[in-house]
């Protein structure tokens, strides 16, 4: 075969393979072991369904996509001396739908009351109570010594 016309050959095999992957099929084709002339000995055709089965058989060596876990907010603690909060009233931010946690430590026994929700826990003195729920009211909530009634953080959950 003359240059030219290999040439030719091979851009017709090459647009008909474009063809071929654009319509679902795979062509596949080697060229000849013996000579140096270009030739095609051998051309297959399979459908793409048969080429995703035979892609299934084999084993899988792409990682998998990772899935997002939920967020997770950090557990904010709140510590309470001679029934007040250091360093201030805590400002707590949650979205509605969040895991809302936070911790309060007293160094004499309190109940904390969070309103709205209306959560109380018992805190011994020298202890810790943790609150661990899902923020599903929207609001801003006052968490209180509840005798003492002395506020020590504002919980805000966003829409």
């Amino acid at each position: 075969m003359r240059k030219l016309d290999q040439r030719a050959l091979l851009l017709v095999l090459g647009v008909a393979a474009l063809v071929a992957l654009g319509v679902g099929v795979v062509v596949k084709w080697q060229p000849s072991g013996g000579g140096d002339d270009g030739s095609v000995t051998s051309m297959t055709t399979t459908t793409a369904n048969q080429a995703a089965a035979t892609a299934r058989a084999q084993p899988e060596k792409q990682q998998q996509p990772q899935r997002s876990q939920p967020k997770t907010p950090p557990v904010t603690t709140i510590v309470v001396r001679e029934g007040e909060p250091v360093g201030g009233v805590a400002e707590l931010t949650y979205d509605k739908g969040e895991r809302a946690r936070f911790s309060v430590t007293s160094d004499s026994a309190e109940e904390i009351h969070l309103h709205g929700y209306d959560i109380g826990k018992d805190v011994e003195a020298g202890g810790t109570v943790t609150f661990d729920f899902d923020a599903d009211l929207e609001g801003v909530f006052e968490v209180e010594l509840e005798e003492r009634a002395t506020q020590i953080a504002q919980l805000t959950v966003n829409p």
